[in-house]
């Protein structure tokens, strides 16, 4: 931090099940530091990416989830999440804000920065269709709400970050498709 300018840091939890579990409990701690340090956290509740289910080590499609489920599910984990995190120093989104009504157009132009090779090589992938069982196209889809963050493609900066965390951060994995587009 040499410019001695405070950091925004992103975090974001799809809200897949009711409770937080121990890696966010991690994170979360992590990102407290960080607002200790006196960096602005922003936490996004993935409400639209828990709607299409993050494959990220699984051997089956995720069930599909109601919005009521998801939405009690984003209140408790934010009601979790402010019991490490300071709510004074800290940006709160639901990433539906920004997702629910994306123009097609759009989809097309994110979607045009990767290649189904690219997804495929992900390890669960490769180990479901070793196995012949379904890689389901929803499931292609979930990195591409994730990237419009990155890219810039939503409707205010005051989310963007030059710092995100995962979960798949601390433990040293991927989680697949982590890595930018040449073409960004």
């Amino acid at each position: 931090m040499k410019s001695d300018r405070p950091l925004r840091i992103k975090v974001g939890f799809d809200p897949t099940t009711p409770d937080l579990h121990l890696g966010h409990a991690v994170l979360l701690k992590k990102m407290r530091q960080f607002q200790d340090a006196g960096h602005p956290i922003v936490l996004i509740i993935g409400d639209t990416t828990a709607a299409i289910g993050d494959p990220t080590g699984r051997n089956a499609a995720r069930p599909p989830l109601d919005e009521e489920t998801i939405e009690a599910n984003g209140a408790t984990y934010m009601d979790q999440a402010l019991k490490i995190l300071d709510r004074g120093r800290m940006v709160f989104r639901n990433n539906s804000e920004w997702l629910k009504r994306k123009p097609l157009d759009e989809v097309i132009e994110l979607a045009s920065n990767f290649t189904v090779q690219q997804l495929l090589q992900r390890d669960d992938f490769k180990k479901r269709i070793d196995a012949n069982q379904p890689v389901h196209l929803h499931e292609l889809l979930y990195p591409l709400p994730r990237l419009t963050i990155r890219s810039g493609k939503m409707p205010t900066w005051s989310l963007a970050a030059p710092i995100s965390f995962s979960i798949c951060w601390l433990a040293g994995t991927t989680c697949g498709c982590e890595e930018r587009s040449p073409r960004w």
